[in-house]
């Protein structure tokens, strides 16, 4: 039997979820919390295998509280099913621990297999959730590798302009492995690329390292 804790700060969420759970044969709704501090104290006592956790609550959010709520119960799965269907969410709730995300407009039948699954030890995410993550990441990527140049590089040509040209030194990028590293410029880009691309624009870098 999966034990699961509902955490929502609307009592009508809270008991149209526990009617769809509680009918299930090998799922059992055993307690509820309205906000963080509840929450926290129904995982220290009641250690259920999965909390369905809301991330907008008054005062503390779901995203705040969910690494404190794996610390009174570090066995436990945590679903956050949320209105919030933006990929950050879902990137901001995986970073504190969550095991899987679902949004409320879900189909009954999802939310009961996002428990199943989490409770088995998986993932989930809602699908439509998962292409626009997808999609997000391969836009990034893409920006990337398109701009080669560091932020620290980028920091180093904005103030370029402004240093004395006798002092030229002094805003160098400092030659740590980080700049070391993206001097190459993401996927390897050498710096003859990031410096003719710098170029393009109204800054000029440091013509000597450009050759």
């Amino acid at each position: 039997m999966i034990s699961v804790v509902l955490v929502d700060d609307h009592a009508v969420v809270r008991s149209g979820i526990r009617l769809l759970l509680d009918g299930q044969e090998d799922i059992e709704v055993v307690g509820e919390a309205g906000n963080a501090k509840d929450a926290l104290f129904r995982a220290r006592a009641l250690k259920p295998d999965v909390i369905l956790l809301d991330v907008v609550m008054p005062g503390e959010s779901g995203i705040e509280v969910l690494p404190r709520l794996l610390t009174e119960s570090p066995e436990t799965k945590v679903l956050v099913l949320s209105m919030q269907d933006d990929p950050n969410y879902v990137r901001e709730a995986f970073a504190a621990g969550a095991h899987g995300y679902v949004l409320k407009e879900a189909a009954d039948e999802e939310v009961v297999s996002a428990v199943r699954e989490i409770a088995q030890g998986g993932r989930y995410v809602h699908p439509t959730l998962g292409a626009r993550m997808v999609a997000a990441d391969a836009e990034e990527r893409a920006a990337a590798e398109a701009d080669p140049l560091s932020e620290r590089e980028h920091e180093v040509l904005r103030l370029w302009p402004r240093t004395p040209p006798r002092r030229p030194g002094r805003l160098r990028a400092s030659p740590t492995r980080e700049t070391s590293n993206s001097a190459r410029g993401p996927g390897g880009a050498p710096r003859r690329r990031a410096c003719a691309r710098a170029r393009k624009r109204p800054i000029q870098p440091d013509r000597r390292r450009c050759r």
